[in-house]
């Protein structure tokens, strides 16, 4: 059977761009039940180009050590994409040219310098090499110091730096900045640990309730199931501010959950054994880990910490976001 005519069920879909010189993109399906180098056998089969291949199942980036023992399941997205790598420094080639003159002449001329003229440096084996390996540092010294100073280095832009084209991205601050929309912009994808200043998802707004002003704000966390804390204003935790509600969605859709029923949250234990996407519906109101549940709300494990702790699990991470009880508009946000 043609692997693009394979029914959906049993099969992986893969979109791929196996070049890192072209935007040509080949979208089609292949049997499932393959390894990952396997499917990439059939997506580049050029060994060079795909050293440089980058691959995702769902929102999960597999690492090269694995490819050979990750099977995609049937009816996942399986992402290929081989990126160019290299050059991009700019690195002056004068200045390449001198630093090896440099190191060519601080290994070469002492030994000369030395055999001329054995009564000023020594004629002893001890006088010689030290008195030779005096004169190949200074050569190198003062040689460095020239190139230095005949052939400024290059700078090094910060936006190639972060990937963007951009001298303030989050990637490089170590310093406060904030929250700014960035529509038609790429959607950030955090890996490892950062400090991550979420882009705007919408237009923020305030409103003013006696003499308390409030702001409403709505900020995109990033592609994939992410794990975030401590939340801060600036330098100070949010944990500090009164009256601060907040909501947070992962993005789940429902291929990725298995309703598990029922949950009685006063028995103040979350449901174990759990695994990612395992949801529940809230069926007696309770307090369990710090945090309050009431009948009708769900939790869903995203797997990021234990399912022992509240903090592996979402409250009502499958719902759309709500506006809260209290508020004077007393309607549904969606989102």
């Amino acid at each position: 059977m043609p692997r693009d005519l394979l029914p959906a069920a049993d099969s992986v879909s893969v979109f791929s761009c196996p070049h890192p010189l072209t935007a040509e993109r080949h979208d089609f399906n292949v049997k499932a039940g393959l390894t990952v180098s396997e499917i990439l056998d059939i997506v580049q089969p050029d060994p060079v180009l795909l050293m440089h291949a980058h691959v995702m199942i769902g929102a999960h980036v597999i690492p090269r050590g694995h490819w050979h023992l990750v099977r995609p399941k049937p009816g996942v997205s399986f992402t290929v994409r081989v990126v160019p790598q290299g050059g991009g420094d700019e690195k002056n080639p004068l200045a390449t040219i001198l630093t090896i003159a440099v190191v060519a002449a601080a290994f070469i001329a002492p030994p000369l310098l030395v055999s001329i003229a054995p009564q000023t440096f020594g004629a002893t084996l001890f006088g010689t090499l030290t008195v030779a390996q005096a004169i190949g540092a200074g050569i190198g010294i003062v040689g460095s110091l020239a190139v230095s100073a005949l052939v400024s280095p290059g700078s090094q832009s910060l936006g190639r730096l972060s990937g963007t084209d951009r001298a303030d991205s989050p990637a490089l601050s170590i310093t406060g900045t904030r929250n700014t929309a960035r529509p038609f912009r790429a959607v950030p994808r955090g890996l490892g640990r950062v400090r991550h200043f979420p882009p705007l998802g919408a237009n923020s707004y305030t409103e003013i309730v006696g003499d308390d002003q409030y702001l409403r704000m709505l900020v995109s966390w990033g592609i994939g199931v992410q794990h975030f804390e401590p939340f801060k204003v600036g330098e100070t935790l949010l944990s500090e501010f009164d009256e601060v509600e907040m909501e947070t969605r992962r993005g789940f859709h429902s291929g990725q959950l298995t309703d598990r029923g029922a949950w009685d949250a006063s028995t103040g234990a979350f449901p174990t054994p759990a695994v990612f996407g395992d949801r529940y519906e809230v069926s007696v109101a309770g307090t369990v880990d710090g945090e309050s549940f009431e009948v009708g709300d769900s939790i869903v494990y995203h797997g990021l910490n234990d399912a022992l702790s509240a903090s592996g699990w979402d409250r009502n991470g499958d719902k759309p976001h709500s506006l809260f009880s209290d508020d004077v508009f007393e309607e549904a946000l969606q989102v």
